[in-house]
């Protein structure tokens, strides 16, 4: 059966399909440990569990974190994955156009770029965010040290699906990939967040986006 088929069937409502989910961080070596959470369904809930652990003395674990998860957050995920998004909506990231205006204004290097009324005109154009939010995600450096994410759905029956993202330096780190599918989906990093325990990252996630953003619509060689 092929994963998007055995996605079909789970997002039907037979999440009793999954046997567990396993996230790993990679944090590119440069801090002697990587980060590994599973999800485990016990008695209609769902469990899970986050610690750190050396890369070196697979035993030495530390930081162990538990806390139960609703089943909706496990459905979402899987309608995230089963619904492959290959173009960035710019809708998915909620932002916000007051936010970018005050990030612009507390810039002084790209206030001093473009006038303000050029970044306004940038920023009501969809397409010209969208171009912009694209260019994020596919920096044209990247460092080898870069973290990875990874996703993995292990089922009762068939193979694993497994989807994971080299993009530690891009917003939410997109694109998530899946036998060469790309997810430009926000929210599946969302729910990475939420089942790993990291509930308080996403006003950071957010922080970070908009002042990234910003430079990037503030660019005078973009025209417009």
């Amino acid at each position: 059966m092929r994963a998007q088929d055995k996605m079909s069937n789970v997002v039907s409502g037979h999440i009793s399909n999954i046997k567990d989910i396993e996230l790993i961080i990679n944090n590119g070596g440069m801090t002697g440990f990587y980060t590994q959470a599973n999800i485990i369904p016990e008695n209609g809930k769902w469990h899970a569990q986050r610690k750190k652990i050396e890369y070196f003395e697979k035993d030495s674990i530390s930081d162990i974190f538990t806390h139960e998860v609703s089943s909706d957050s496990i459905k979402l995920l899987i309608r995230c994955l089963f619904n492959p998004s290959p173009r960035i909506k710019t809708s998915s990231f909620n932002l916000n156009r007051d936010s970018l205006i005050k990030y612009y204004r507390a810039s002084e290097r790209v206030s001093k770029q473009i006038p303000e009324e050029k970044f306004l005109k940038r920023i009501d154009d969809s397409v010209f965010v969208q171009g912009s939010l694209t260019s994020l995600c596919y920096p044209r450096f990247r460092m080898d040290h870069e973290a990875s994410y990874k996703i993995i759905i292990r089922f009762n029956k068939g193979p694993d699906l497994v989807v994971f993202s080299k993009s530690g330096n891009s917003p939410y780190y997109l694109p998530w990939k899946q036998s060469g599918i790309n997810y430009f989906n926000p929210n599946i990093t969302r729910l990475f967040d939420y089942l790993c325990g990291y509930d308080g990252r996403e006003s950071s996630r957010k922080i970070w986006l908009y002042r990234r953003l910003v430079n990037q619509l503030g660019k005078p060689s973009l025209g417009n």
